[in-house]
């Protein structure tokens, strides 16, 4: 139970990060050439996670005290 909490917690945090690229570069991986349906619907609702969490993320450290923006 141990390994799969760790592993859920990698990949979210991947997702976060993956989302960060994406907004800061434009750059995001092309799921597109994922030609099975369910496997294409489910990468693109992984990534669309990371999306959200990368943007609570930035809304929660802009309401902060200990995070200024530049």
């Amino acid at each position: 139970m141990g390994k799969l909490i760790h592993y859920a917690v990698d990949l979210t945090l991947l997702t976060a990060v993956l989302a960060g690229v994406k907004k800061s570069s434009g750059v995001e991986p092309n799921v597109d050439l994922i030609k099975q349906q369910d496997l294409n619907k489910y990468t693109k609702k992984y990534l669309e996670l990371g999306d959200t969490l990368f943007d609570k993320a930035v809304d929660w450290m802009g309401q902060s005290s200990y995070f200024v923006r530049k």
